[in-house]
């Protein structure tokens, strides 16, 4: 019996670490030219922007976009490999957003 009260316990105390823990975050706050402006992105909503710009580059057949933590990665292919990946870097170089997404998460 008494086994049993300490297993509720621990899995009670382990329940309890698991809901206190921080959520991650899910949206990015965006960088906007007035103050009172405040907009915001999803994770998602910023990897279909990153897809759709890799993309909109001559030369690129696709891209794979993922978004985690401190970064973004996006994956793209074509033909012809040197240009098209000096073009996605210029073009991705100006994303107007406020601050990493590690920034975020940090509460800065």
């Amino acid at each position: 019996m008494i086994r049993v009260l300490y297993f509720l316990i621990v899995v009670g105390a382990l329940i309890l670490a698991i809901e206190l823990k921080p959520r991650r975050v899910t949206r990015l706050r965006l960088r906007a030219a007035d103050d009172a402006t405040d907009a915001a992105l999803t994770r998602s909503g910023l990897a279909g922007t990153l897809r759709a710009a890799a993309t909109g580059i001559d030369g690129i057949t696709s891209a794979a976009v993922t978004v985690r933590r401190g970064r973004a990665r996006v994956a793209a292919k074509s033909a012809a490999r040197g240009r098209a990946a000096a073009s996605a870097d210029r073009d991705l170089s100006s994303a107007n957003t406020k601050e990493t997404p590690q920034d975020v998460m940090q509460g800065a």
